[in-house]
């Protein structure tokens, strides 16, 4: 709008929503242009809608690509990654198991009950982030092939470059050695991210961790992903045991909190 300071209005592709563009500040140069100023409480690509006096500029609207948060790996949960940055609100404050919080929902096929009758499977331990929490020492399904681990992201999708995987607190025994990382934005259409056949990274202690790394898919970010074993574990059964998943990538985040933004900067058109 005219005058020193106005307000702009921004959409993102595909949906009518002002709500992803926030610190909007336009500034009349007095020579019929304008400077405008942004922020974008989103990424990947975006439709800003630029209006004068109410009518639409020459150009308007205007598709602009904010690129997500790279999060790299240095070693297997080292507190950098997918899980850590959404559960420290962007690294900025103390974790919060993210499935306690809501902002991302962690779920298994089943939850074994031990001869005891204590439940011994726990979704939210998948997504406990890199310190093993009081209710964290076990989680495993029951004896059953094919079984699962899977974390949904919610109003986040990842360009997966890397992940890691720690093992529960048994010891020498029902550790991973077949399965897959799978990975999906409809919670249906599972894709193969990486496929791993008699992989022995994770070792029989407890609490054991590895890492690898993923190639081939930049550019296509997943909101959901799983672990699903595909063979006997090192014991020989199908128990799946996990007890901690982490992600790397590049992350992008639909509309996220308002604080959640402030550690980035506006765009200067």
């Amino acid at each position: 709008e005219g005058g020193e300071e106005g307000e702009g209005e921004g959409e993102e592709k595909g949906r009518k929503d002002r709500s992803w563009i926030k610190r909007v500040r336009v500034t009349d140069r007095k020579n019929g242009t304008y400077d405008v100023e942004y922020l974008p409480e989103g990424s990947g690509l975006l439709q800003m809608v630029v209006k004068v006096n109410g009518e639409s500029i020459q150009g308007s609207p205007f598709i602009v690509h904010v690129p997500g948060k790279r999060l790299r790996i240095s070693s297997p949960f080292d507190g950098r990654g997918v899980i850590a940055y959404i559960g420290t609100k962007g690294l900025r404050q103390p974790f919060v198991n993210p499935h306690d919080s809501g902002e991302v929902t962690a779920s298994m096929s089943t939850m074994a009950v031990s001869h005891r009758g204590f439940t011994c499977g726990e979704p939210r331990v998948l997504v406990q982030g890199n310190v093993v929490d009081g209710r964290g020492k076990y989680n495993y399904t029951d004896n059953v092939r094919g079984s699962w681990m899977a974390v949904d992201l919610k109003r986040h999708r990842l360009e997966v470059e890397a992940y890691s995987l720690r093992s529960d607190a048994c010891q020498n025994q029902h550790k991973l050695r077949t399965w897959r990382l799978e990975g999906c934005d409809d919670g249906a259409s599972w894709v193969t991210i990486r496929e791993h056949v008699n992989d022995a990274s994770l070792s029989g202690k407890p609490f054991s961790t590895a890492a690898w790394t993923i190639e081939g898919f930049q550019g296509r970010p997943f909101q959901h992903f799983r672990i699903v074993q595909t063979d006997v574990n090192s014991s020989g059964n199908h128990f799946l045991t996990c007890a901690g998943l982490e992600l790397y990538g590049v992350l992008h985040t639909a509309k996220g909190p308002e604080e959640a933004m402030e550690e980035g900067e506006g765009v200067k058109e």
